[in-house]
């Protein structure tokens, strides 16, 4: 294996400012090596490029955009506005080099193609995707309001976090119905309008039904961050023993991870503590023990540990 490079060439590569030549050597590097795939993501989640910000009266297709209202490894999402239909929209574009960029591209076609198949009140609704500057872009639903995460950091009543997971678990049943399991179901990917209604996004990991499974591959990284390319496919903290452990994602394991986000959102707290793969996977063969909260009704405490049940 080649010497790890620099942060200052992983945050060019990032930007796509290096020759060719040049950020092929140092994709090849990254496939091999776990400790630069940790460093490459948490410099592509954390910096600022200047392609992410989007200039005033920017436009895909038709769609004029705003401004930034997300960003992670792979991807930027814009606020936009429709002029035909005079509404607010949000718009997902992927970004990266090499052979990440062809994969993003892939995969944002995938969930635009995935949301495309589903028509329900607790799922974010795609309207149309396009092509722009050689970019694969798609329109979607605006939820005006916040992510699960950042709408529990309030107090809220059990019988509300209960309701707003009932709606989240119906937008999921819904993709199943449809063929589409989610792979990445977690807090910051429901989201809840201004209006109180939760709903079910960011299907980027999403496998629809009948196409070959991705089983991880070979990877050191033992860490808790969405993995990258030729790694596994999720968030450790919210996953199921069987995906831990290395099987494909299944509408089951998607289950579970409602089941862990479903737990966090009452408890305020994961059912099972763990800071890497191997801590989580012994933290699911102890009995799970439920925090004293007598508000919680046992009905839904007993679905829950069934649902856990590893």
């Amino acid at each position: 294996m080649t010497a790890c490079p620099q942060d200052s060439e992983l945050s060019e590569f990032i930007a796509r400012a290096l020759p060719p030549v040049t950020a092929a050597r140092l994709e090849a590097h990254v496939a091999d090596c776990a400790d630069c795939r940790r460093l490459l993501f948490a410099l592509a989640s954390t910096s600022i490029l200047e392609d992410d910000v989007a200039p005033p009266a920017v436009r895909f297709g038709r769609f004029e955009t705003i401004d930034v209202i997300g960003r992670g490894a792979m991807g930027v999402v814009y606020r936009a506005r429709d002029p035909e239909l005079d509404r607010v929209v949000a718009i997902k574009l992927r970004r990266g080099q090499g052979r990440l960029e062809v994969e993003g591209e892939d995969r944002l076609r995938r969930e635009a193609q995935a949301l495309a198949r589903l028509t329900h009140p607790n799922v974010v609704a795609v309207y149309e995707a396009g092509r722009q500057d050689d970019k694969t872009y798609f329109a979607m639903e605006y939820v005006e309001g916040s992510s699960l995460d950042a709408w529990l950091a309030k107090p809220r009543q059990p019988a509300e976090v209960i309701a707003r997971m009932v709606e989240a678990g119906r937008g999921l049943a819904a993709a199943h119905a449809a063929g589409l399991v989610h792979r990445d179901f977690k807090p910051h990917n429901v989201f809840v309008s201004k209006e109180g209604i939760a709903k079910v996004g960011d299907f980027g990991l999403v496998r629809v039904e009948g196409e070959p499974a991705e089983l991880p591959g070979p990877s050191t990284s033992r860490d808790l961050a969405l993995t990258l390319s030729g790694a596994m496919l999720g968030t450790p903290a919210y996953m199921a023993p069987e995906q831990l452990r290395g099987a494909p994602a299944t509408e089951a394991c998607d289950q579970f991870s409602y089941c862990v986000t479903f737990f966090e959102a009452l408890y305020g707290q994961r059912p099972f503590p763990g800071a890497s793969i191997d801590e989580l996977l012994a933290a699911m063969d102890r009995p799970l023990v439920l925090p004293a909260s007598p508000r919680i009704p046992p009905a839904v405490s007993r679905v829950l540990v069934r649902g856990l049940a590893s």
